[in-house]
Order: structure tokens, then C-alpha cells, then sequence
């Protein structure tokens, strides 16, 4: 396998429990292509095991299998959608294939009895967020995120960390709400029910970095302010990319309460000290301007508000434009 410094490639997980995670990935490059899934096994409502396979639990294969059928539909030839027109086109053949592995698999392996039915139990639940990285120009890259569920896409750079998701939470709150509320899902994948992604294309600016995340990465921190500086920390302690993802791993081991996968396609830098040079004069900014002065007030929850609102003009890019050629959601 090639190594993050020759495919720009990052990939940084922690298990709670090593073995029997209930997150899972896929990473593919093509040429100037990539492809970055995440996925989010459902532990509460995929709890039935299956004890003819290890006896792993409905969430744990449901993660792997949706970023598998990721991986093997990234795996024929794509373009990304032009419009909103071709997006729905674009989205239905991805959600079709998703749906049909998760159909498949249950019906190739019923779960063990379990004692738990109705609303709290659904068959193979997990989230999913993938980025399409395509082709481009010098200074640009057109990037598309497919999700549904919690996982995230962002884009990272000189400017700062950009969610480029919105949750599918009940209630619909916001980054630094759904930290505190831990409101249940909105919307998942299931073996169940008809896979209903949401889709968000837009123009990247190069350099840059564009990420997905599992919850259990992001919820580690107790703002999105603090996320950032997750990242940024890392970079600044890392010697090379490989560092940086060593790094990055090794904080979400020792922070996360929960499974948590990030993925990162790099695109734009000459070499990691570009990078460095680029991104890290942010992160004196984020710690001056919004994390100290938080972390100063810990119970200040007002005050830790105001400073989200400001933050989230730069922060929050979840909607974009709609129905216009280079930056449109459906």
C-alpha cells in the first residue's frame, strides 16, 4: 500500500473497543480522482448481532458494507454532476447501489434473535458522508459530498476549518447545538427503508484539504472552534504528512468517547512544509480570537454562543448556493 506522502491521502481512527469498531472507510485514487467515505455504524439501533458472522453487531457490518459499496461504485468510471438536474440523477445511482447492498446482506444473513423490536431496533443502520474529489485546474478542484446521517464533509484552508454538510438531526440544530443536545438522527441508511441521500457540490480553492468525519471525530471537542484546533495542533506538532496522521490518530485515541474516523484527500501543497507555511498562521487567530477566550469562561455558555456566531460566518458553508452551476445543494 502506498504511503500518505505519495497519494496525499490521510486516514486517522480509534476504536473504543479495538476490533469491534462500528465505523467504517474506503480511500480510492484515480489519477487526479479520489474518492473519501466514512461511515457510522448506528450502535443503539443496530444492536442485533449476527452470530454467524463473528458475532458482530447489524451497526458494525452496516458501516462496512455501505463504504464498501462506496468503494465499488467510486470504482467505475464518474463525472460529477453539472446542475441539480444531473445531481438527482447522480444521487438516485448511489443511492440505488447502496440501498441493494444493504438489501442483499440482510437478506444473505438474518440477524440472532434479539429481545429488541420495534422503534429502537432497525436492520444494519449506519451513517455515511463521501467526498468526490475530481479533476481540475491549478487553482481550483470541483468537490462533491454525498451524506446522510451525521458524518461530515469540510474543507480546511488558509481561511480556516468549512462544514460543507448539514446534519440530519431532529430538530435541526446547529454545530455547537448538537454537541450539547445529542439529538437522535433524522435520517440513515437501513436495510429497511429507501436510501435518501442529500448532495452539496462546490468549487475548491487550492491549497487545500477536504475531509470526512465520523461523529465520534468532532464530537471530541467541545466546540467546532476547538475541532479545528484539533487539526491545526496536529499539523503544527507533524514533521510530514505520515506525522500528521500519527498524530491526529493518537489525539483521537486519547479525546474520543466514541468511534471516530477521519479522512483527509490533500490537494494543492508542493510539500508539507507548504502547508505549514499555509495553514498554521490561522491557528494563532482561532486560538486568539475564539478558543482561549472560551476555554477561559468554560461556563460561560452565552459567552461561548457569541463567539460560535462569529466563528460560523467563516465555519459554516452547509447550504451554499442553489441551482447555480459551481455551487448548488439537493
Amino acid at each position: 500500500m502506498r504511503s500518505v506522502e505519495e497519494t496525499g491521502l490521510v486516514k486517522a481512527c480509534a476504536a473504543v473497543l479495538p476490533g469491534d469498531g462500528e465505523d467504517g472507510f474506503a480511500l480510492r485514487l484515480d489519477g487526479e480522482s479520489a474518492m473519501l467515505c466514512v461511515c457510522d455504524g448506528c450502535g443503539g439501533l443496530g444492536a442485533a448481532r449476527y452470530e454467524a458472522l463473528q458475532g458482530r453487531t447489524g451497526a458494525y457490518w452496516a458501516s462496512r458494507i455501505a463504504a464498501q459499496q462506496a468503494d465499488a461504485w467510486a470504482s467505475a468510471p464518474w463525472t460529477l454532476p453539472s446542475n441539480a438536474e444531473q445531481g438527482e440523477t447522480f444521487k438516485a445511482e448511489l443511492e440505488q447501489a447502496l440501498g441493494s447492498a444493504l438489501r442483499a446482506f440482510s437478506r444473505a444473513h438474518p440477524p440472532s434473535a434479539s429481545r429488541v423490536v420495534g422503534s429502537l431496533r432497525r436492520t444494519l443502520p449506519t451513517t455515511i458522508c463521501l467526498a468526490l474529489v475530481s479533476e481540475g485546474a491549478a487553482t481550483w478542484r470541483e468537490v462533491c459530498f454525498a451524506w446522510a446521517g451525521d458524518s461530515r464533509g469540510y474543507l480546511l484552508d488558509a481561511n480556516g476549518l468549512h462544514q460543507c454538510t448539514a446534519d440530519h438531526l431532529r430538530g435541526a440544530p446547529d454545530a455547537f447545538e448538537s454537541l450539547a443536545l445529542d439529538a437522535p438522527l433524522s435520517n440513515f441508511l437501513s436495510a429497511e427503508q429507501p436510501v435518501r441521500l442529500s448532495l452539496r457540490r462546490l468549487r475548491a480553492t487550492l491549497p487545500c484539504l477536504a475531509l470526512v468525519a465520523t461523529d465520534g471525530a468532532y464530537a471530541c471537542a467541545p466546540t467546532p472552534m476547538e475541532f479545528e484546533m484539533l487539526l491545526l495542533d496536529c499539523l503544527k506538532r507533524a514533521a510530514s504528512w505520515k506525522g500528521f496522521e500519527r498524530a491526529l490518530s493518537l489525539s483521537l485515541r486519547r479525546l474520543a468517547c466514541d468511534d471516530a474516523t477521519v479522512l483527509a484527500d490533500v490537494r494543492g501543497f508542493l510539500s508539507f512544509q507548504e502547508a505549514r507555511s499555509v495553514l498554521l498562521p490561522r491557528r494563532e487567530a482561532l486560538k486568539r480570537g475564539f478558543v482561549t477566550p472560551v476555554r477561559r469562561r468554560r461556563e460561560d455558555r452565552a459567552f461561548a454562543r457569541e463567539r460560535w456566531e462569529r466563528y460560523r460566518a467563516d465555519y459554516d458553508w452547509s447550504q451554499g448556493g442553489r441551482h447555480e452551476r459551481m455551487d448548488w445543494r439537493i
